[in-house]
């Protein structure tokens, strides 16, 4: 029996199987890339930790991508590290999304990352802001800051220094964390910016006037007597940290807002008083940095904060002082500052309580404008007095021995005392405070001149040496005293203002003017040497100082109000001192009273400044110079006098060789009295020493000029008469010095025309 074939209808059975794992399969592939992760690459300057599939990313403590390798990029610099995140994290991969290594890291008083010491490293993701998507990032060196737009108060402080301030370090509020440090950067060299965090349940604490110090530490200040040790809190000690305070009077101030900036100051007391000013001493003794206190009627206005030498006197120091803020309104032109030390006087002893306290600064509130700098001024005390009377005011370069109670003399007669002194408002001169007593105001005109007696005063020269006081109450506590105006002065209005003069001398020379002499390479003067013109004297010498540039002497004179018209800018002044030669002693005189200075006027504007020459000018004011030729000079010197018709008329003032070195040029100068008596046809000759005439029969005839000309030599002049007398000379002219005279020149008799026009006969 044949099988009957029948055809199925429909799939094999067999096809079952290859069309269910195509389908298993195909869902396998389709969940497989619904959930795959999404790659990302991250930069970072070091992979250390790192170790590919087993560093996990993680995200508020979950995990939520792996690592999967780890290369070097490009140029050898830094590493690429490929991650794959979880798909639920394809929103938070944007452009500002933050990526940084969780190492162990122990720095000064911090450990952080503790738990990877256990599990390893492993990579932090904070998710941004942006909406625009990213796959390749930058990864961060450490932690990024709290988000400016995170609830909270976010400041900048400016500091000096960093300190022991860092990332994470604690801002403490009455020992209360309150927020953090973010960061910091330098403030173009001159600071620190510190970026700060205040959390947002104490954002209000902050007011416009609140004050943030280092809290970082243990602070210590003071001395054996006074010695302060602060610490704000043991996690600050360890940790680092910075601490805020609001003052009473900012309590209800303005609330600080984002971005707002304050001064870190670097300790409590700054941040406590903060106000800074500066105070001049002549002295620090007493004044102990941290210790010494600014107090007002017992209240505790400041403290000095450091010592440190004055930056334009050496000799004085400065304290820098630190002023609560509810002091800061006497910071003015008008405040005056001082020290209170202990004080004993024969009245007993004043201030008693510094001797356990120690010295203290106080000062009176005054008016004006800002001011932080400021010189202390001896204390304001005014001794009273049971005497009435008129009071006066007198400005002085300096206090000197003066003081409270000095006297004020009249012909050695007590006549008033000081009764206080100041500094002057632009701080250049000191107001001592005068009372005249009621019986002698009228002793003090308008145009009295006052100066001071203090101590003893010493003249000394040739002729002895001169000690005089005033009184011995003025050579103990100083004093003053006074001449009045005249018989026909008014007396001076309650109030007038004098100055003080340091001596007698710069009294008497008030009205008068100063006037320096730079005194030639080689010259000295003293204090004292006169200015002497035709045998009067015009002024003195009050002080001899060295020029600028250390090698001349420069005189500094007083000259008498009548004599102030005399030094003009064409004046001649020089110095007169005794010299010797072979012709005599010449200023003797300068040898007894000691060198002066000699003037002769000349015109031109008045002037404040003169050169002196180191003798009298060779030509003065009026005077004619001339040259006389000579192949020898003979006997002829400087200083031989020019004679015509045995009258003095000249003098020569050098000698000289001519330019070809041929013959000698002799300086002469013709006396201004006789300059119409050269003419160009007058002839000089030799007429040094005698001159022998005749022979043995008719006898020898002695002739010489004068004495002197025997003794040092002579220059004679003789003009002819007529047409060969010639026109007047000018200055500088040449003359032939003859050897001898001729008999014939001294029969000339011209009539020549007069200084003043007139007529006058050569007979």
């Amino acid at each position: 029996m044949r099988p009957e074939l029948k055809k199925r209808r429909g799939p094999s059975p067999v096809w079952i199987l290859p069309v269910l794992a195509l389908v298993i399969g195909g869902g396998l592939f389709v969940k497989a890339v619904k959930n795959r992760g999404i790659p990302v690459v991250v930069t970072f300057t070091d992979a250390k930790g790192i170790i590919p599939g087993k560093t996990n990313v993680m995200f508020k403590g979950t995990k939520v991508g792996t690592v999967k390798e780890v290369e070097i990029a490009p140029g050898m610099r830094k590493v690429l590290v490929h991650i794959v995140m979880d798909k639920g994290c394809r929103d938070g991969l944007v452009e500002d999304t933050s990526f940084w290594i969780v190492s162990p890291e122990v720095s000064a008083g911090r450990v952080r990352g503790l738990e990877t010491l256990f599990l390893g490293s492993y990579i932090r993701m904070l998710p941004g802001k942006s909406k625009k998507p990213a796959r390749a990032f930058i990864g961060r060196e450490s932690a990024p800051p709290v988000p400016p737009t995170a609830p909270g108060l976010h400041l900048v402080l400016h500091a000096e220094g960093l300190g022991s301030i860092q990332e994470g370090s604690r801002i403490f509020y009455k020992n209360i964390p309150v927020g953090t440090v973010q960061g910091y950067m330098l403030d173009d060299g001159k600071g620190v910016e510190i970026y700060v965090y205040i959390e947002a349940p104490y954002a209000h604490l902050v007011r416009k006037g609140t004050r943030f110090w280092n809290a970082s530490g243990i602070s210590m200040s003071g001395g054996i007597r006074d010695f302060k040790l602060r610490m704000e809190s043991l996690a600050s000690l360890i940790y680092g940290g910075i601490s805020f305070f609001t003052p009473e009077n900012k309590l209800n101030g303005p609330q600080a807002q984002n971005g707002d900036p304050f001064i870190l100051y670097p300790d409590f007391e700054e941040a406590r008083f903060g106000v800074k000013m500066e105070l001049r001493l002549m002295t620090s003794d007493g004044i102990v940095e941290g210790v010494t206190k600014v107090i007002y009627r017992g209240l505790i206005a400041g403290i000095v904060k450091k010592i440190t030498f004055d930056q334009y006197n050496p000799e004085w120091v400065t304290a820098h002082i630190l002023l609560d803020p509810r002091a800061e309104v006497i910071l003015k032109e008008g405040t005056r500052f001082w020290v209170v030390k202990p004080q004993i006087s024969l009245a007993g002893i004043e201030n008693v309580d510094t001797l356990i306290k120690g010295p203290y600064i106080t000062f009176e509130p005054g008016e004006g404008k800002f001011k932080d700098t400021f010189e202390a001024q001896p204390p304001p005390t005014y001794q009273p007095s049971y005497r009435k009377g008129i009071t006066f005011s007198l400005e002085a370069r300096d206090l000197g021995s003066l003081g409270v109670g000095s006297p004020v003399l009249y012909r050695k007669v007590q006549v008033g005392q000081i009764t206080g002194f100041s500094l002057s408002k632009d701080r250049e001169k000191v107001i001592l405070d005068l009372l005249i007593y009621d019986r002698y105001t009228d002793l003090v005109t308008r145009h009295s001149l006052f100066w001071n007696v203090s101590g003893v005063e010493v003249t000394a020269a040739l002729s002895g040496v001169r000690i005089k006081a005033s009184s011995l109450q003025s050579l103990v506590n100083g004093g003053i005293t006074f001449k009045s105006g005249g018989p026909h002065d008014r007396p001076a209005p309650p109030g007038t203002v004098f100055t003080l003069y340091p001596d007698r001398i710069h009294a008497d020379y008030a009205k008068g003017r100063t006037l320096e002499v730079a005194l030639p390479p080689g010259f000295t003067l003293q204090k004292g040497s006169k200015i002497i013109y035709n045998g009067t004297k015009v002024g003195e010498v009050d002080k001899v100082d060295l020029n600028a540039g250390g090698k001349n002497m420069i005189a500094r004179c007083l000259i008498k109000e009548d004599a102030s018209e005399l030094f003009r800018e064409e004046t001649r002044i020089w110095v007169v001192t005794t010299t010797v030669d072979l012709f005599g002693v010449h200023n003797l005189d300068a040898l007894i009273k000691g060198d002066y200075l000699a003037i002769e006027p000349g015109p031109g504007p008045l002037v404040e400044r003169l050169e002196a020459a180191p003798s009298e000018p060779a030509v003065k004011q009026g005077e004619l110079p001339l040259v006389l030729e000579a192949t020898q000079p003979g006997f002829i010197t400087a200083g031989v006098p020019v004679y015509y018709r045995q009258i003095e008329i000249g003098r020569v003032t050098g000698l000289r060789l001519a330019p070809d070195s041929t013959r000698v040029f002799i300086d002469v100068t013709i006396g201004a009295a006789y300059r119409h008596l050269v003419r160009r046809g007058s002839v000089f000759w030799d007429a040094s020493g005698v001159r022998l005439k005749g022979g043995i029969i008719s006898g020898i005839k002695v002739e010489a000029e004068s004495l002197s000309a025997i003794a040092k030599g002579a220059v004679g002049l003789a003009t002819p008469e007529g047409d060969a007398m010639g026109g007047p000379v000018e200055e500088g002219t040449h003359f032939r010095l003859h050897k001898e005279q001729k008999d014939e020149w001294l029969k000339w008799s011209p009539v020549l025309p007069g200084p003043a026009g007139k007529e006058t006969s050569g007979r």
